[in-house]
């Protein structure tokens, strides 16, 4: 729920019909600090995340999807035993969505409900084990516009959606795994987005970072629309407070694409058994905080 304060800056800038492009509140920021070691975190209660494209996660009480269990529990934050976080667990050989214990996803829609949002930061910490089997890869959180339909090899034509995801690869390389209408950006996007037959998304700037094991990796993403007709949107990508990507991005064609929410999304894949891991994954995440604006 948006605070009363963040209620009242947008009531103003939309009499003003004035874009929010500025620092504010966050929407959310969750600590899990209000649980307890063994529970289920309530993506409700933290979130208000509706059910709609959920799996692997708890709300108001039971499975959000009855066919894919819960894999989300509070433990001890693994480099202070004082603090606490969410761990995803993933079973060993599975990839993709399709298969339970997999993962987890959720969508929010608290950038949606601000009608003249411009800007949106995204911020959150993951936690790999020393011994985190890399395989080819997996997905991390990031935002998104538009319908929740921009994922899976489901394209964004500039009018539908778009997402920001992030996505470990081999060895713990890390990317930008970007669906955004390809044809319309600015940039070499053979080069920049390792496409090869694939237009449906853009792995943008493989290898541009390097996740580490076995200590916590703070992520900052910033998204800027871009004005319809023109290449001055951007995306910012920020790695243990070091600035790591800014890149021209066309988001949308049209004015009614505009900012939704988190995309919480977590798995290895990825759609090949290549991708499974041996053994059982587990990832850590914590301080996971979504602001309208700078942040």
């Amino acid at each position: 729920m948006l605070s009363v304060s963040l209620v009242c800056i947008v009531l103003v800038a939309e009499a003003l019909g004035a874009p929010i492009v500025r620092k504010n509140a966050p929407l959310f920021s969750v600590d899990y600090s209000n649980y307890k070691e063994g529970d289920k975190p309530d993506i409700y209660k933290d979130y208000y995340a509706p059910t709609d494209g959920c799996f692997g996660v708890y709300r108001k009480g039971g499975n959000c999807a009855s066919s894919k269990p819960n894999t989300c529990f509070i433990r001890k934050d693994p480099s202070n035993s004082d603090g606490k976080v969410m761990e995803v667990t993933v079973k060993g050989h599975t990839y993709g969505t399709s298969k339970s214990y997999s993962g987890s996803q959720f969508y929010t829609h608290h950038l949606r409900e601000i009608s003249v949002l411009l800007e949106a930061t995204l911020e959150y910490e993951v936690y790999f084990p020393e011994d985190f089997e890399w395989t080819l890869g997996g997905k991390l959180p990031g935002m998104y516009g538009g319908d929740k339909e921009c994922s899976g090899e489901r394209p964004s034509d500039g009018t539908n959606c778009f997402s920001t995801r992030l996505m470990w690869r081999e060895d713990g390389e890390g990317e930008a795994y970007m669906y955004i209408p390809v044809e319309e950006q600015q940039f070499d996007v053979q080069d920049k987005c390792h496409m090869g037959d694939d237009p449906t998304h853009c792995s943008l700037n493989r290898g541009v970072l390097n996740f580490q094991a076995g200590s916590w990796n703070k992520l900052k993403q910033i998204i800027t629309l871009n004005t319809v007709g023109d290449n001055d949107g951007w995306f910012e990508l920020y790695h243990n407070n070091k600035l790591v990507m800014k890149e021209r991005i066309v988001y949308r064609t049209t004015e009614k694409l505009r900012l939704s929410g988190m995309f919480f999304s977590t798995f290895f894949g990825g759609d090949s058994e290549e991708y499974a891991p041996e053994r059982d994954q587990y990832l850590s995440f914590k301080n996971i905080v979504l602001s309208p604006g700078r942040a």
